[in-house]
């Protein structure tokens, strides 16, 4: 049973309460606040939301900033134990107070933890105050760029792309920052109303070929983060498979992912023709084939089942395949076309002409080409 009313509940959200501080002038978590978040975690449904708006209503937002800052755990990957994931709820139906408070508190140290960001990513602004901040704090000398970065690549918009281009292409590569920081910008585009123009500040300041195999960490996170494109960064892509040895199979693979995540006519039409650049020695062409195959997975089911082209050409494809490996390669078609071939090329061939004869000149489509 409800103790109070929820309207009562929301309404007490205007009561405010002093809390004590250390000497440090962070607000001192009482045992009673973690006591209430702990048993808090452990309901559920309507339960649960009154006792989050009882504990929004009486603890203060300095308090609860205060336990989400030094929260554990410290990895900012790690799940959120359930009674920090319901401090993190309470801390945002006070949203103005807690980015004030958290903000003032990231100022003041150089290290939060996670839970402080996965706070800040519920109480995000539209102005941008919040990012904004984190994009400054990535030119600082902080130690929690990790949980910065994915705040970012929760909450970021455009905005931040700038910042996150600096990281990838800046921080040294034995930090480990440049693959949060591809993962933020894919994430930022793929929410994007334009994706290419959102990656501008990538695309725009990399030329084919660059980083090469002297950095070959920072290269993997180039060539990833293109994949978030649209279309414009197939150039790049195509051109920097032209400057990579035959042999550079890793290199080569990332590519051809990036290119199948893009999934466009011309960036498929540039995968498959792959396929024809065989390796002289047989087992590094088997390698080759299966990292080709794995890519041609990594295509968006919407794109494949719709590009009758691709299809069609995939049968061909397949024909130099065999065993495991043509198997696996049809496989996956029958997954991004939502069709079954029971391994007969000539009905993959048939399937893929069907879909072009049938394709609807969708807006758009033929300028992605």
């Amino acid at each position: 049973m409800r103790s109070r009313p929820l309207v009562a509940v929301a309404l007490a959200l205007l009561t405010m309460s002093r809390t004590r501080a250390d000497e440090r002038g962070i607000a001192t978590v009482s045992s009673a606040t973690v006591d209430g978040f702990r048993k808090a975690s452990a309901l559920q449904g309507e339960e649960r939301t009154t006792a989050i708006l009882e504990l929004a209503a009486k603890v203060p937002v300095d308090e609860q900033a205060a336990f989400l800052f030094f929260a554990n755990p410290r990895e900012f990957n790690a799940p959120l134990p359930p009674e920090v994931q319901v401090a993190v709820e309470v801390f945002e139906q006070r949203p103005t107070e807690g980015r004030k408070v958290a903000l003032a508190l990231l100022r003041s140290y150089n290290e939060g933890r996670p839970a402080i960001f996965k706070g800040l990513e519920r109480v995000w602004d539209r102005s941008g105050t919040v990012e904004d901040f984190l994009c400054e704090r990535l030119y600082q000398e902080c130690k929690d760029r990790m949980p910065t970065i994915a705040a970012l690549a929760a909450r970021g918009t455009a905005r931040s792309m700038p910042t996150l281009v600096d990281v990838l292409f800046h921080s040294p590569e034995k930090e480990g920052l440049t693959f949060q920081a591809q993962v933020a910008i894919r994430a930022i585009a793929g929410r994007a109303s334009d994706p290419d123009a959102a990656l501008r500040p990538l695309i725009d300041s990399v030329r084919a070929g660059w980083p090469d195999v002297n950095e070959l960490v920072r290269r993997r996170d180039v060539i990833l983060a293109m994949g978030a494109s649209r279309g414009k960064a197939i150039p790049y892509l195509e051109g920097t498979l032209a400057c990579m040895e035959p042999h550079d199979l890793p290199g080569r693979s990332l590519c051809w992912q990036s290119l199948a995540r893009i999934g466009s006519r011309r960036a498929l039409r540039v995968l498959l023709a792959s396929f024809g650049d065989e390796l002289p020695q047989a087992k590094d062409e088997e390698k080759r084939l299966g990292l080709l195959v794995d890519a041609v997975g990594e295509v968006p089911t919407t794109r494949a089942g719709s590009n009758g082209e691709f299809v069609a050409k995939c049968g061909e494809v397949a024909r130099g395949l065999s065993g495991p490996l043509r198997e696996r390669f049809l496989k996956t078609l029958e997954r991004l076309t939502g069709r079954t071939f029971h391994g007969d090329l000539a009905e993959l061939r048939r399937t893929g002409e069907e879909i072009e004869k049938n394709r609807s000149s969708a807006p758009g489509e033929q300028d992605e080409d």
